[in-house]
């Protein structure tokens, strides 16, 4: 074994090339333990357990790859001086060619969402405030995140919204030119719309305070809620029948179709706003204080492939949305006819629809803030297999703390709002640039968070920094 060279990892640090012997005196100076690591050529990519070298501590040697537990480290100020999550052995340059032939694969650790959680605290301070304290580590970080959040639009929804409030502009501009859109005048005054059903909407809260007070039988509760749930379910039906009808029509599908298209041309010019500010944000936390326009250039490449991958994906799910609506307003129509529509099925149809909505959603929030670090610090086609790589079950633990933290930081300002007013609040938040700039302390962690993970999912990211410039680049090239 003398002329095999050997490794130990402590905490996710290997050591220096040793020899079988210098091996042996580090056990003696208990340099490491039995449960520690040790690597040589011969294990291949695995690492084991010090114990199962029968020659250093007994046992029987081991096939599993071990765990390797995450080592605590010491919070850092800047991306730039993250700690190397790649740890390689030292002395490299220095070894032979056969040495470095036997270099130590990586140490694989498991993705810490409180470790990465409190680096992204300490790297937020060495960002925004750093000595000598400087505005513009501020104001351009806050300009990307104000442009970021254009991929968070809620235009349809707030169609959705407004098409179901009282004064709804959509539904009015509707009902004025039903005729013209072939609409039915019945639309507008049965169903959903009529004040019959708002009224057995408005029992039903009534029942639900009567429950909670205890005021009524249990039969009473169960007869009073069916009934309830009845004429609601009839007045949906009513709805439903008459919009599958117009639907159905030239006139309702040259409608849908219009307000489709016109809701995902407006996203896409939102989405490319928005992909060029997240990945301005990522570039100034690894150049905090360069120019913006510096960061302009050196992220187009990156956001533009980002932005491409969002289209997609938003071009897909959108279709799913509208395909599953179109189905389950056929459901509902088509059952309310044959009289075989109960409160039931539509919970049943509906429940269904939350769970695909919340799965697309999730993977939404997953591509937009675990797959642009990877885009910009790498030039790599975008496979599915590319795209959620490193994706496990650390997202359960991030979801819970990230969660809990949006839940106080809500209690924080109610309980700041009941002092200086909820609207005051609401209002000074929701200001353009004001909103980013007052809250930029957290949006700033919780994209250094994001970013932290991102490379803890792939290690060979902390070595690669954001693409230079291409106008200095090509400055450079002209004297060059």
């Amino acid at each position: 074994m003398s002329s095999v060279i050997w490794y130990y990892s402590v905490k996710g640090k290997i050591s220096s090339p040793l020899s079988w012997e210098e091996l042996c005196d580090a056990v003696k100076e208990q340099k490491f333990g039995p449960d520690d690591l040790v690597w040589t050529k011969s294990f291949g990519k695995e690492w084991r357990k010090a114990s199962t070298l029968e020659d250093l501590f007994g046992g029987s040697v081991q096939l599993e790859t071990p765990i390797v537990e995450e080592p605590e480290q010491t919070p850092t100020t800047t991306l730039e001086s993250e700690q190397v999550l790649e740890p390689e052995p030292t002395n490299i340059e220095d070894m032979s060619s056969d040495e470095q032939q036997q270099e130590a694969p990586v140490v694989k650790q498991r993705v810490s969402v409180r470790l990465g959680l409190r680096r992204a605290y300490y790297g937020m301070l060495g960002i925004l405030f750093a000595t000598p304290f400087n505005i513009m580590r501020w104001i351009p970080l806050a300009v990307a995140l104000f442009l970021a959040s254009q991929m968070s639009s809620n235009f349809v929804l707030n169609a959705t919204e407004s098409l179901f409030s009282k004064d709804g502009k959509i539904l009015q501009k509707l009902r004025e030119n039903s005729a013209e859109l072939g609409i039915a005048e019945e639309f507008y005054t049965s169903g959903v719309f009529s004040n019959d059903w708002k009224n057995e909407f408005m029992k039903l809260n009534t029942f639900l305070q009567e429950t909670q007070n205890q005021r009524i039988s249990q039969q009473e509760m169960s007869n009073r809620l069916i009934a309830i749930y009845s004429e609601l379910t009839k007045g949906i039906g009513t709805t439903a029948t008459y919009l599958w009808k117009w639907l159905k029509s030239f006139s309702g599908a040259i409608v849908v179709g219009t307000m489709f298209v016109t809701a995902f041309l407006m996203k896409i010019c939102l989405f490319w706003f928005g992909a060029r500010g997240r990945f301005i944000a990522m570039a100034r936390c690894y150049y905090p204080l360069e120019p913006f326009g510096v960061s302009w250039r050196r992220v187009a490449s990156a956001s533009n492939r980002f932005f491409r991958m969002l289209v997609v994906f938003e071009l897909v799910t959108s279709l799913i949305y509208l395909i599953l609506s179109l189905a389950l307003i056929r459901y509902v129509a088509n059952s309310f006819v044959a009289g075989e529509l109960t409160y039931i099925d539509i919970g049943y149809q509906m429940m269904a629809m939350i769970v695909i909505y919340s799965l697309l959603m999730f993977v939404n929030y997953y591509l937009r803030n675990f797959v642009s670090l990877p885009i910009l610090l790498e030039n790599k086609r975008l496979t599915l297999r590319y795209i959620f790589k490193g994706f496990g079950g650390w997202i359960l633990r991030y979801g819970i703390v990230y969660q809990l933290l949006i839940f106080l930081i809500q209690t924080l300002l109610s309980f700041v709002g009941s002092f200086v007013g909820v609207t005051l609040i609401t209002m000074i938040f929701s200001m353009p640039l004001t909103g980013q700039l007052l809250a930029l302390p957290v949006l700033a962690v919780h994209l250094l968070w994001t970013m932290d993970i991102t490379i803890q999912m792939r290690p060979e990211l902390a070595k690669i920094a954001p693409p230079e410039d291409p106008w200095q680049l090509n400055k450079k090239k002209l004297y060059f």
